[in-house]
């Protein structure tokens, strides 16, 4: 799938108004645009490790978008098995380089699409009770994107279901300064937000734990008001 942002910035690669930086990249843009993913990636990692430019964003974005592709196509799963958490991993990286967000409006439907990916696997995980993978997938997610609640909040679970309970309020600590400024979300992190809380709050009331498990549950009565499922959940929690 080509992201209309990646096309329109590809196109205009060719425009002499062009930044410098953006010039320094038309060979990456054109690689995608090829769909020459496995090129693009071993390229872009060369840019990640020259000391010119390991500190740049950008060059990280590519290596992500780059494994993510691969991770969907059959023939490139014997060379590249981590390919997805590769993309993942990236993603990350690129983010944090990127720590005054410059480039990260432009690559919203990219993050929206890892993330859709990450959750669907990380939840497979969570079901089967492999939170180790789990784990490395939500710290990712949680990363490529800080300002998604659903991400950090999974992340705090996990690290809690592998005892790591100092982290894990590291954690919850992180999910509820999201909470407090909480943006628009988009149908993919309400959707991995609804998860979490009811997959928190059925955990806490398991434990025993039955004030904080209405406490959390509570935490989405207003965006989830008209959600079936969710007020089942918070009727049987009270």
């Amino acid at each position: 799938m080509k992201y209309i942002f990646i096309l329109l910035v590809a196109i205009s690669a060719f425009n002499s108004n062009l930044s410098a930086q953006e010039k320094e990249y038309e060979d990456l843009w054109v690689l995608y645009i090829d769909e020459d993913y496995e090129k693009l990636m071993k390229k872009a990692i060369s840019v990640t490790e020259d000391e010119k430019s390991r500190k740049e964003a950008m060059p990280y974005l590519f290596v992500a978008m780059a494994n993510f592709e691969m991770s969907k196509d059959e023939k490139y799963a014997e060379d590249y098995p981590k390919a997805f958490k590769d993309a993942c991993k990236y993603a990350s990286r690129w983010r944090k380089k990127d720590k005054e967000g410059v480039t990260v409006y432009d690559n919203k439907d990219f993050i929206a699409e890892l993330r859709q990916t990450g959750m669907e696997e990380a939840e497979g995980y969570v079901e089967d009770g492999s939170f180790s993978k789990a784990k490395s997938l939500y710290k990712y997610m949680a990363e490529f994107d800080p300002t998604d609640p659903g991400s950090m909040l999974m992340y705090a679970f996990v690290r809690k279901k592998l005892n790591d309970f100092s982290g894990s309020q590291e954690s919850l600590n992180s999910f509820e300064e999201i909470m407090s400024s909480l943006g628009k979300l988009d149908s993919g992190s309400l959707r991995l937000l609804k998860y979490a809380l009811i997959r928190y709050s059925e955990d806490l009331y398991r434990e025993g734990n039955k004030s904080e498990a209405k406490a959390m549950i509570a935490k989405g009565k207003e965006l989830f008001a008209d959600d079936k499922e969710y007020n089942i959940v918070l009727g049987d929690l009270r």
